[in-house]
């Protein structure tokens, strides 16, 4: 039961920071220093690409990822935490980063120029 409404939870948290990030504070916000315009949309536009492909991980994956880079559990912590050896937390992140990576770099569009950047008139 209890690793059950860990993982309820987890989830919930998951979706909600995701969520949170995606549509909110730009890169940048509480640095000193503000960043452009296209630079905020593109990291606006990275954080939408990295929700979507979490939401596409299996469930412990995803879990263990979310409570491991967001939560800053260690592996040791969560695997006590789930009922897991640590081995299985270590291979459930390794897997989830692995297919978020190649995911990640098969979905990556080919950058248009910008003609007003580029000298062309």
């Amino acid at each position: 039961r209890a690793a059950a409404w860990l993982f309820a939870i987890t989830g919930n948290m998951l979706r909600q920071t995701v969520r949170r990030r995606a549509r909110g504070v730009p890169s940048g916000y509480f640095s000193e220093t503000v960043p452009g315009a296209d630079e905020a949309l593109l990291r606006e536009e990275q954080m939408r690409r990295l929700y979507l492909l979490m939401r596409e991980l299996p469930h412990p994956q995803r879990q263990t990822l979310y409570a491991h880079a967001f939560l800053g559990l260690r592996p040791a912590e969560l695997a006590a935490a789930l009922g897991v050896s640590p081995r299985v937390v270590h291979a459930r992140l390794y897997r989830a980063r692995r297919t978020m990576r190649k995911q990640w770099t098969a979905q990556q569009q080919p950058v248009s120029v910008d003609p007003f950047k580029s000298g062309l008139k």
